[in-house]
């Protein structure tokens, strides 16, 4: 890997990622400071947040079939979705018109359906096959840092995604807010179930106390 991986998320303090309320606006901010060329964003968390922001979905308009230019200068992260079971079928727009990213790039494998890869391609989103049942995330990730050149990658995802990108041993760096409750135990924790050969050695780089009690901490991955 040459792009820098940071997983980025907030959680309770026994290290759930659900279960609790979360402060969008201070979560984005410590996001976004690390000025990412990718986001990588879970289907499952696309999904939530369209839940969460959207009482109805609009209708697709006719310049939602076409790419949008990006201005040589424009500042903004692609957002990367792996999605073989093609989960965000006719809500990729919303995303794409949301004004935070340049375009979305999705992520599929040779087993998506033919119905999703056509929707892909009639809106002209960037795609990448990878992986029969399910996206081979190892030669989608090298395909994506070959393609668009990204220098940092910050996750906006869940357990599921995070496993895999350790498993892989892809994460470069940690960042984690820190909020003042603990969860019920019916919600998993984001290191849950890692499947690393040994224990992890970090080195904390900061220890940031935000508004409303809220904590940022953010580890190397040595």
């Amino acid at each position: 890997m040459k792009a820098k991986i940071i997983i980025h998320n907030q959680v309770s303090l026994n290290g759930a990622y659900l279960g609790f309320n979360v402060d969008m606006n201070k979560y984005y901010a410590a996001l976004n400071a690390y000025k990412p060329d990718l986001i990588l964003i879970g289907s499952n968390t696309a999904l939530q947040a369209i839940d969460m922001f959207h009482e109805t979905i609009p209708e697709e308009v006719e310049d939602d079939f076409r790419k949008p230019s990006i201005e040589k200068n424009d500042k903004r992260p692609y957002w990367v979705v792996p999605d073989s079971e093609g989960k965000l079928k006719d809500l990729l727009h919303i995303y794409r018109n949301s004004g935070y990213c340049k375009d979305i790039i999705v992520l599929i494998s040779r087993n998506t359906s033919d119905e999703y890869k056509q929707y892909l391609h009639e809106r002209h989103y960037d795609f990448i096959i990878s992986g029969y049942l399910k996206v081979d995330l190892l030669s989608a990730i090298e395909l994506v840092e070959e393609r668009y050149k990204p220098k940092t990658i910050v996750t906006d995802c869940g357990g599921k995604l995070v496993r895999r990108l350790f498993k892989l041993n892809f994460v470069s760096q940690i960042s984690l807010i820190v909020s003042p409750v603990i969860t019920q135990n019916k919600y998993d924790g984001l290191f849950s179930n890692l499947d690393i050969p040994r224990n992890m050695k970090l080195t904390r780089t900061k220890v940031e106390s935000l508004d409303d009690d809220l904590i940022h901490l953010t580890y190397i991955v040595n």
